[in-house]
């Protein structure tokens, strides 16, 4: 049987009016649920991304995937330099690295650069060879933790090579630094999956997790509190 809404002059019932009520708040307290959540979005997408962001997928892109595209646009970078008339145009002879990201930076050179190869100190003709000398001061991996955002942190990737080429007649030439930084939030929960723990610049020790009160107490709170006022409206109306 319907439930008549109205008194007879077409005032509404209590009961109505409360059903009423306990739809304004519920849909109140969704509104205030997913607000942060909204915050949270609007200033990740507004936050800036570096060139090698845009190229790959921070979703699936691999620390040490990340590195090897920062090592190889550096390259690009070092062999545009070599290519210019300060720097001798005949065949350079690449020193050994000293890291263990070498190989990496190594591969994407003589990629890039045909005129390269490998230093021989054995080599009768050492000494008159024009070596290019080049050092990785700097490859790392950092996290730093997200305002509000106490499941997310913000993962860096960057790298510096400084160089010379010395010539046959034993001149020196340095090269410009070149510096590359990769940027982007990920999921905390995923860091490990996305790491190379065998290589010490493809991982690194996460920020503590700091307490954020919306999402710990505030969020959780309100649900509680929602669903007890509506327990409680039910059976007020059921009363009357």
């Amino acid at each position: 049987m319907l439930l008549n809404t109205t008194t007879p002059n077409g005032a509404l019932t209590h009961q109505t009016l409360l059903w009423r009520v306990i739809v304004s708040v519920f849909f109140v307290l969704c509104a205030l649920a997913s607000l942060p959540a909204q915050q949270s979005s609007a200033q990740q997408s507004s936050a800036q991304q570096s060139p090698a962001q845009q190229q790959q997928s921070s979703a699936s892109a691999k620390n040490l995937d990340i590195c090897d595209t920062l090592l190889r646009q550096s390259s690009r970078r070092i062999v545009k330099q070599l290519r210019t008339p300060l720097f001798p145009q005949d065949t350079l002879y690449v020193t050994p690295l000293q890291h263990e990201g070498a190989w990496m930076l190594e591969t994407a050179l003589f990629s890039e650069f045909k005129k390269l190869k490998r230093f021989r100190p054995q080599d009768s003709l050492a000494a008159h060879r024009t070596k290019l000398s080049l050092r990785i001061t700097e490859l790392a991996t950092r996290y730093f933790g997200v305002q509000n955002e106490f499941d997310m942190v913000v993962r860096e990737i960057s790298c510096a090579i400084a160089g010379t080429v010395e010539t046959s007649d034993g001149a020196v030439q340095p090269l410009e630094t070149v510096q590359e930084q990769y940027r982007d939030t990920i999921p905390r929960q995923s860091v490990s999956a996305l790491e190379s723990k065998q290589y010490a610049f493809a991982a690194s020790s996460l920020p503590e997790a700091k307490p954020n009160f919306w999402k710990q107490i505030a969020e959780p709170a309100i649900v509680i509190l929602s669903g007890a006022l509506i327990v409680a409206l039910f059976f007020l109306v059921r009363t009357q």
